[in-house]
């Protein structure tokens, strides 16, 4: 609601500032998004998987302080339709990917 007036919130009781406009459309940004794969629900992985593709998606557990979450995580990306090429770019390609390592 609080951009309903065509600008941002004012900054210390300034006037409202301008949006910076987008160089691109909104769909554009999603290339720049990494997901992870640490809730093990079968539906948040399909999403993830629907909306970023397997090259967007990282082996992540939240473990610890989470012990013993890996094998639900790793039984969930092993239930996604996807292939073996793809499941190895999730369980650690993609990292070495991003990290450079």
């Amino acid at each position: 609601p609080h951009w309903a007036a065509g600008g941002a919130p004012a900054q210390r009781g300034g006037p409202p500032q301008r949006p910076l406009p987008l160089s691109r459309p909104p769909s554009e940004y999603l290339k720049r998004i990494w997901v992870d794969t640490a809730s093990p629900s079968p539906a948040a992985l399909a999403a993830n998987l629907a909306v970023f593709g397997t090259s967007r998606m990282l082996l992540g557990t939240d473990s610890p302080p989470l012990a013993g979450i890996e094998s639900p995580v790793l039984a969930a990306i092993d239930a996604l339709p996807i292939d073996d090429d793809e499941r190895k770019a999730v369980l650690g390609g993609n990292a070495q990917q991003l990290f450079r390592l």
